[in-house]
This record gives structure tokens, C-alpha cells and sequence, in this order.
């Protein structure tokens, strides 16, 4: 008879055992580890068939074991930029994701920074790729309009897409943060946008809150600083009004 001296792990077995009595262990299915060869052997065919996800899937594996620059590896960056390729085409939001991100390096194709916009945008409006992806998706546009990287230079645009990404809405981290900065500053110069030192006191207050709730003191302090000497100017403090709107 087994006898448990520990009170809470004996409280948890109470609990489990009656499912656990109930389960069939002889017939249970384990999906295969990623990457092992018995889950290669069932995502491939799934993969050739059209399955997104399993192109996704497969793509991803390729992708991950893919940084050095030997002959073989090369090799396996082209398989993972056919496979997302593959994915892409057919709408699978983090698929078109890291499509960006391999022609944005050039992994197994040219570089080519048009080709990653376009797939960074397209990643940027799927509701598909999962939102902390599809944030830096807009972050990234939002720069590349602002600089004329691999996109015409324009930053009425650039303002279009800090703006999807600086939601306070959206998840809180290292893109959100950035955008709401880059925001301030846009209508603190009023580059895309008119001037508007309201607007650009409301989003380096965001910018340095969420900069602060991550650790990130590369852009809370630089959204900080510009915050003080924009309200020492207009006469604004914290406890003023500011509108919330977005």
C-alpha cells in the first residue's frame, strides 16, 4: 500500500485519481514532439496536401534549425521560405509574418526589403497572426513609411500604422511602447499629422507608462524627458486634462 506523507500531494491524488482510473492509457494518443522524425513524417504529407498549418508548422521547423551559413543550412533556409511561402498564399497570418521577416534577412531568398513589406503588411491586417506579431507587423510599417524603407516614404502613412500599434487596447510590450512614442513625436513635430502638442502630451504619457511597465528605459526615459519639456511649455501637468480620446 503506498502511503503519502505529504498533505497537499496526497489532496491533489485525491482529486486526480478518479479520472485517472477512468482514462485508457493503452489506447491514449501523444501527438508526436516536434521536430522528431515521427512528426515529420505526419506533417509533411499534410503539408503537401495544402494544409496551412502544417506548411506554417513545417516551415517553422525548418526556420528554427536554420542560422548557420553552411551549405546545408542555406539549404534548409530555402525549404522554410518554400513552405511559408506556401502558407502565406493562402491567408495563415504568422506564416506571412515570418515571410517578412525572412525576406526582411534574406534566409534562403534575396533580400529584399519590398517583398518583406509587402507580407508585413499583409500580416499587419490578418486578424489570424497573433496579435503581439501583427503589433510589430504595424510598428515596423510605421517606420518603414516614416524612412521610405522598402515602402515609398510617407508619413501621413507611418502615422496610420503607429497608431494601430500604439492602441492602448493592444497587448502591452516593446512595439506598443515604441509606436506610442514615435506617436508623441509625430505630433510633436507634426510630421504626417498637424502639430498638435495635446495629442503628443497624451501619447508620450502612454508611451513612458507602458515603457515603464515592461522595464523598458530606452523608451520610457527619451518619452519622459520629451513629456517634462512639452508640459513645462504648454503649462500642462499630470493633473491636468488631457483628452482620452483616441
Amino acid at each position: 500500500m503506498l502511503i503519502i506523507h505529504n498533505p497537499l500531494l496526497a489532496a491533489l491524488l485525491s482529486i486526480a485519481l478518479p479520472f485517472l482510473s477512468n482514462f485508457d492509457f493503452e489506447h491514449r494518443q501523444v501527438p508526436p514532439a516536434f521536430g522528431s522524425e515521427a512528426w515529420l513524417l505526419e506533417t509533411t504529407p499534410k503539408a503537401e496536401q495544402g494544409d496551412a498549418d502544417a506548411q506554417y508548422s513545417l516551415g517553422m521547423y525548418y526556420y528554427c534549425n536554420s542560422r548557420n551559413p553552411s551549405e546545408e543550412e542555406i539549404e534548409r533556409q530555402k525549404e522554410s521560405a518554400k513552405w511559408m511561402r506556401k502558407a502565406a498564399e493562402q491567408g495563415h497570418g504568422m506564416a506571412q509574418y515570418t515571410l517578412g521577416s525572412i525576406y526582411s534577412h534574406g534566409m534562403g531568398v534575396a533580400k529584399d526589403a519590398t517583398e518583406a513589406a509587402k507580407w508585413f503588411r499583409k500580416a499587419a491586417e490578418n486578424e489570424s497572426t497573433r496579435e503581439e506579431h501583427r503589433i510589430t507587423a504595424q510598428g515596423l510599417l510605421g517606420s518603414w513609411y516614416y524612412h521610405g524603407h522598402g515602402v515609398p516614404k510617407d508619413k501621413a502613412e507611418s502615422v496610420k500604422w503607429y497608431r494601430k500599434a500604439a492602441d492602448p487596447n493592444n497587448v502591452n510590450g516593446q512595439p506598443r511602447a515604441q509606436a506610442q512614442l514615435e506617436l508623441g513625436k509625430r505630433y510633436y513635430k507634426g510630421e504626417g499629422v498637424a502639430e498638435d502638442r495635446m495629442e503628443a502630451i497624451k501619447w508620450l504619457r502612454l508611451a513612458k507608462e507602458s515603457g515603464e511597465q515592461i522595464g523598458y528605459l530606452w523608451i520610457s526615459r527619451p518619452a519622459s524627458e520629451l513629456l517634462q519639456r512639452l508640459e513645462k511649455e504648454s503649462g500642462v501637468t499630470e493633473s491636468n486634462n488631457v483628452p482620452d480620446g483616441l
